[in-house]
């Protein structure tokens, strides 16, 4: 909508359909067939939709991706249900002890990337972004994703819209800390960047293990969580007042964000 996130959403469908790809070869090729082809063309087809809708200024590209967050579980439930998992049942790292997916299918491993990385990079760059919206920002590098303009400005546009969000971004991190240690600062921007935070360690975490690095895998779960939930507590849109469950008792109350910080930031496109 507003900030055109879909397309970055339609980038996460790609990359997610290409890491299907790729790491299939990792995985024994009597069991996958086709399924990564067929997976990928999957995701590249989502992609361009969600590409189209958010080009087109629709709303409906967030359907989309909650439609095919759906399929993909269902199609994963169908693959569980079919599947007879050899003893004991589990398999794990014999040097750390921790699980691994080793014993699960190839055909439903392929859909973890799908599922796990669009979700994990959207919740990633999608705070990042929440946070560059509502910092105070000095923008170097100019871009517009408006569709009204001509054809070959737009795809320029679009491809370098990445590079100058981050160049924008990086310059306007000093603003930003100026800003939070004088407490004029959207709450946002610190509750998001925590969250982008943990959901990185989670992710990474998570990626880690499945190339056969468990040692970090619980403790980047429970760093993940944490900072997940601080981000969460540090928002004054969720916690304008902290109580005591089931009484009237106050712990904090009347937070309120500055006046400068919402003229500070502003949205962006």
């Amino acid at each position: 909508g507003r900030t055109r996130f879909g397309y970055t959403f339609a980038l996460c469908l790609f990359l997610a359909g290409l890491f299907m790809f790729l790491a299939a070869r990792r995985l024994p090729p009597d069991e996958v067939g086709d399924l990564p082809l067929l997976y990928f063309i999957t995701a590249v087809v989502l992609a361009f939709a969600v590409a189209v809708e958010t080009y087109f200024q629709n709303e409906r590209w967030p359907y989309m991706a909650a439609a095919a967050v759906v399929g993909a579980t269902l199609v994963s439930v169908v693959v569980l249900l079919g599947t007879v998992l050899p003893a004991p049942g589990f398999a794990v790292d014999p040097t750390t002890g921790f699980p691994t997916a080793a014993i699960i299918p190839a055909s439903l491993r392929l859909l973890t990337p799908f599922l796990n990385i669009t979700g994990g990079l959207a919740l990633i760059l999608g705070a990042v972004f929440s946070a560059y919206v509502f910092m105070p920002k000095r923008r170097v590098l100019d871009y517009s994703l408006d569709p009204g303009q001509p054809g070959d400005e737009f795809l320029f546009n679009l491809f370098i819209a990445p590079v100058a969000i981050a160049v924008n971004f990086a310059v306007s991190l000093p603003g930003a800390v100026v800003a939070l240690l004088s407490g004029r600062i959207h709450s946002r921007v610190p509750a998001t960047l925590l969250i982008a935070l943990g959901a990185l360690v989670a992710s990474s975490t998570d990626t880690l293990n499945r190339f056969g690095s468990t040692e970090l895998f619980q403790t980047g779960k429970f760093v993940g969580v944490v900072l997940l939930f601080l981000g969460f507590l540090i928002s004054i849109e969720i916690f304008r007042e902290i109580r005591v469950p089931f009484t009237d008792i106050v712990l904090r109350g009347g937070r309120r964000e500055h006046p400068d910080a919402a003229s500070a930031g502003g949205t962006g496109s």
